[in-house]
């Protein structure tokens, strides 16, 4: 496959992820509070997406 499908592809996966977290939290908001594991978690998936761009 090209490099492009699969940067789309880990960037599905990461969205999902963040998907699950804020799930589990209830709400973003929630989400976004829980500094100590859903916040990291989710800034860990962003700056990961953010990669796939360079």
């Amino acid at each position: 496959m090209s490099k492009a499908i699969e940067r789309l592809k880990i960037i599905l996966k990461k969205i999902n992820f963040i998907e699950d977290i804020i799930s589990e939290q209830g709400n973003i908001t929630k989400a976004l509070e829980d500094e100590k594991n859903s916040r990291a978690a989710i800034m860990m998936h962003l700056t990961s997406i953010a990669e796939q761009f360079n």
